[in-house]
């Protein structure tokens, strides 16, 4: 997946609407990834760790749909 923040700046968030993650079961997960810049020699790797919180629940495929 591929992320285009425009300008980055120190200590700048960069906000999202949606953001979707699968996981199974309930606990934090690790996504690491790269900065690539024009100005960084290298890219730069970073750790974002997401926890996560599973509810279960039955529905149909009609009901998925309509949500």
């Amino acid at each position: 997946m591929v992320i285009d923040c425009g300008d980055l700046q120190p200590g700048r968030r960069v906000w999202s609407d949606r953001f979707y993650i699968g996981a199974a079961p309930t606990g934090e997960y690790e996504i690491r990834g790269e900065v690539l810049a024009h100005n960084l020699p290298v890219p730069q790797p970073f750790v974002l760790t997401i926890a996560a919180t599973v509810n279960e629940t039955t529905m149909s495929l009609q009901e998925l749909m309509k949500r």
